[in-house]
């Protein structure tokens, strides 16, 4: 499997940045109707060599990288516009067949390009939300490619000149990192004598997938996280099972011991335990069950029901410890979604898909979450959950 595309951008971002290599940055400012990808979406042209991202289902890439190009000969921003509305358009036109409009920016990344604020953006470590100006006109101290980015605990990035302008952008930003779920959306607004056009967007933090147990049955999980662009963690208590060969794209490879790992604050962690040892699997359960719910979304229990109702009570008996409760839904034990299948790549995805569910606040109701409870420190009841076959 290849790194994902975002990892990718990214790195290529900061060739960019370092000046060993050219590009030209394409963001999605506005979407009506049906589109691909939404506001906020980002695909980088390299001045040579292919696209990096998708910004459509592949049928609008090829003009958007010669547009990108012809932007970078001129030295300038430029904002592109593909209809997909119009009649007889699937037949004589792009072919896309998503009846709706999409917007885009292309910034050549000259010596000029917004980097602090670029880097603030990409795979932040907080939830950030960006704005970007799109559009100026008659505004002299604004211009295409301004951006301002504030994270949740406020910490604000603004490259432009127009400070009171950056003020407002930032205020728009903080309500909306308030709320659960702030959408996307652009505003066209008066300032001073003329008018901006500017698309706000918000970013989670990646995913961070900390996997217990480097055995064959991990080496899908993690090239399934990795290829999502979560940063996945491997732990293991046999040094000879933490080969770089087999886990090519993990983030890091660490020797088994709970009491070293700190999630990071502001982190969306899931946590999967497959040490196929029952103490093992014990100790990293009484680990997880100690992290606070707002960061690890998400604990996994490899094994069967009768396997996970033996560690959960050698825990409340040995270590007087109540898992169970601690962790309420957010235990998934037996693990995975009901795909169907078996081996180990089909219980990876089956895996993934429950943690992707979980990350993108599905409903409890679509989860098919358990209710469970624990009877007199001895005996688990736990409500059909047809979902699970791991």
């Amino acid at each position: 499997m290849l790194p994902n595309a975002t990892i990718r951008l990214h790195a290529e971002l900061a060739r960019c940045r370092e000046g060993r290599a050219e590009g030209i940055l394409a963001t999605v400012v506005e979407t009506e109707g049906s589109t691909y990808r939404k506001a906020g979406a980002t695909m980088l042209v390299p001045r040579f060599g292919a696209p990096i991202g998708l910004l459509s289902g592949g049928c609008l890439e090829p003009e958007i990288a010669r547009l990108a190009r012809a932007a970078w000969e001129e030295g300038r921003s430029r904002l592109i516009e593909f209809d997909l509305t119009q009649d007889g358009e699937y037949l004589v036109g792009y072919g896309k067949g998503c009846a709706g409009k999409v917007r885009i920016l292309l910034e050549p990344l000259l010596d000029d390009a917004p980097w602090r604020a670029l880097n603030a953006s990409q795979r932040p470590a907080r939830r950030t939300g960006i704005a970007l100006v799109y559009e100026a006109r008659g505004v002299a101290t604004v211009a295409p490619g301004d951006r301002v980015v504030v994270d949740e605990d406020g910490a604000l990035t603004v490259c432009g000149r127009d400070g009171a302008l950056a003020g407002v952008l930032a205020a728009r930003l903080r309500m909306g990192l308030s709320e659960h779920a702030p959408k996307p959306f652009h505003e066209d607004f008066p300032w001073h004598a003329g008018h901006v056009r500017v698309a706000y967007h918000y970013a989670e933090p990646p995913v961070t997938l900390r996997l217990f147990g480097a055995g064959v049955d991990a080496e899908p999980l993690a090239a399934f996280g990795a290829t999502l662009g979560w940063n996945v963690f491997l732990y293991d208590h046999r040094p000879a099972q933490l080969e770089r060969s087999r886990f090519p794209l993990v983030a890091g490879l660490e020797s088994y011991d709970p009491a070293r790992i700190r999630v990071v604050p502001g982190a969306r962690e899931a946590i999967v335990i497959m040490t196929h040892n029952l103490l093992a699997d014990a100790q990293v359960l009484a680990w997880a069950s100690a992290q606070p719910a707002h960061h690890v979304a998400y604990v996994g229990l490899l094994g069967p029901a009768a396997r996970r109702d033996r560690i959960l009570r050698w825990l409340v008996e040995e270590e007087n410890l109540d898992a169970l409760a601690a962790l309420g839904d957010r235990l998934h034990a037996p693990i995975g979604m009901d795909l169907g299948g078996a081996g180990e790549a089909a219980i990876a995805l089956a895996v993934t898909a429950e943690i992707q569910q979980v990350m993108h606040r599905a409903s409890r109701e679509a989860r098919q979450a358990p209710k469970r409870t624990l009877v007199g420190g001895s005996q688990l009841e736990e409500a059909s959950r047809p979902g699970a076959n791991f």
